[in-house]
């Protein structure tokens, strides 16, 4: 119960930064908001998957969207144009109203949709979408009975393994999915109300990292029992990004971890004779949030830095080395309030070659 409440202090936190916004009244608050998403940086959001609850009597219900979630009760009020919820005071004018959209203006801006109902029986659901292959622009979901969920992107060719539930919300059902192969519950996508659900179409309401709307799934095929998610060997933790707006933070070195990884080379790299090329070789990857290192591009520029291509005896030997001898990676941490969470980063290594030689390894 205390990491609950503390995980709801968090969030709140996360938010309460002073701004030059106009606050909506109290009247304007009372009713139910969905989360739809938070600002990380310039063009890059992520999924809110909270749901704020405001009532006439001082009380504000605050639960993440999701089954087994207990919600947490605290008072709140609007006084003076400052808004404090439970024991965190809110800047003056920081919240503001544009048609149902509620906006946080803070450190990581925040965007929520006041809910409406729809009402949707949640096994009449479950029968509709379960056991069924569902596509939507590049998207194909298949949702396993077991509440396993294998989305694919067509536009990219990845394919990852997530996790799917339908959460009540008053009468209305929110397919959620959340969760990466080997956890359940990291990370969430965006929530999406259901409106419709029939045997060949889908129709859900939400945000899908570009705008908020309707949107429309349509059944391309049935899942056998035996059927089963083939994803790719590495998978990112934050796929709920569009294809174009994924965007990573940089990965920081921890302190003597360059020193081990230049020792790993100098005992596993062996010099070629005759070789007199010289420059550089950059390896690019992705470190993901469980700390695996993935999609590696190599790129290869002589003293000048201009493109070349060295001899492969070099090459393949540090494709080889960083690709499969160098392992035990950390995941990146978020920065200020967020450092309990890991991310997907973007790992940088580079070699300088000098007479078949590593002379010189750096980010």
């Amino acid at each position: 119960m205390k990491r609950k409440h503390n995980q709801l202090l968090i969030f709140l936190l996360l938010v309460s930064v002073r701004s030059i916004a106009q606050s909506p009244t109290p009247a304007q608050l009372v009713g139910t908001w969905i989360g739809e998403s938070t600002e990380v940086d310039i063009g890059w959001v992520r999924p809110l998957p909270w749901r704020m609850t405001f009532r006439a009597d001082s009380t504000v219900e605050i639960a993440l969207m999701a089954n087994g979630e207990r919600p947490k009760t605290v008072r709140w009020q609007v006084k003076d144009r400052a808004v404090q919820i439970d024991t965190v005071q809110f800047g003056a004018a920081q919240w503001t109203l544009r048609g149902d959209q509620l906006h946080i203006n803070a450190w990581q801006p925040q965007r929520y949709r006041r809910f409406t109902d729809v009402p949707m029986d949640s096994a009449t659901v479950r029968k509709a979408i379960s056991s069924r292959t569902w596509s939507t622009d590049s998207l194909i979901y298949n949702l396993f009975d077991d509440g396993s969920v294998c989305l694919k992107n067509e536009r990219t060719g990845n394919t990852t393994l997530h996790y799917w539930q339908l959460v009540p919300v008053e009468s209305s059902i929110f397919l959620v999915i959340r969760g990466t192969h080997e956890n359940p519950v990291n990370f969430s996508h965006f929530p999406l109300q259901i409106t419709q659900a029939g045997s060949n179409m889908l129709t859900v309401r939400g945000w899908n990292g570009k705008r908020w709307g309707e949107f429309g799934f349509v059944r391309t095929g049935n899942l056998k029992p035996d059927d089963h998610c083939r994803t790719n060997d590495f998978q990112l933790c934050n796929t709920f990004l569009p294809p174009g707006d994924q965007k990573y933070p940089y990965y920081e070195y921890k302190k003597g971890r360059l020193g081990a990884i230049r020792r790993l080379v100098a005992r596993e790299f062996v010099p070629v004779s005759g070789v007199t090329q010289a420059g550089l070789v950059r390896f690019r990857f992705v470190v993901n949030c469980e700390g695996k290192a993935g999609m590696f591009e190599m790129q290869t520029v002589d003293e000048n830095y201009e493109p070349c291509r060295f001899d492969t005896r070099l090459t393949d030997q540090l494709r080889r080395i960083v690709q499969e001898r160098i392992t035990e990676w950390e995941p990146g941490k978020g920065t200020g309030n967020d450092t309990n969470n890991t991310y997907d980063t973007v790992c940088l290594l580079t070699f300088r070659l000098k007479d078949g030689q590593v002379a010189e390894i750096f980010p």
